[in-house]
């Protein structure tokens, strides 16, 4: 079996919807160098707003 992966640079971040956590800078950061960056977070509302 042959598994393939996306050539793109792809993150997925768990808990990065605190507006001053690590881990909404971090997605932030990497969104801004190009990578792809999906967010999962408890806080829905808050994960979906962006800066």
């Amino acid at each position: 079996m042959s598994t393939t992966f996306p050539t793109e640079r792809t993150v997925i971040l768990t808990g990065a919807a605190s507006p001053r956590g690590i881990g909404r800078a971090t997605a932030f950061h990497l969104a801004e160098l190009g990578w792809n960056v999906g967010i999962i977070d408890v806080d829905g509302e808050a994960s979906a707003q962006g800066r």
